[in-house]
């Protein structure tokens, strides 16, 4: 069969995709880092997007348009559940 072999999959729970996507030293990171190059796929559950969305509308008071935000999670290499 032609195409890209099947990647080894893990799945991020709400601590982890938050230390993956805030700590660039952290093991969560390197494994995003793998998603993006398309080398493993990660998920996780969409309350965990919930969580990363609070923190950064917390963290920014609320300096990103709803669109810019939808654009981020695409740029996340997270699919979502």
């Amino acid at each position: 069969m032609v195409g890209r072999p099947r990647a080894t999959s893990y799945h991020f729970d709400t601590p982890q995709l938050i230390r993956g996507l805030f700590d660039a030293d952290s093991d969560e990171s390197t494994l995003l880092e793998l998603s993006a190059c398309g080398y493993i796929d990660i998920y996780a559950k969409g309350k965990s997007w919930n969580a990363v969305l609070w923190l950064a509308m917390s963290t920014f008071k609320g300096s990103w348009a709803p669109v810019e935000l939808g654009a981020m999670k695409e740029k996340i290499p997270v699919q979502f559940l």
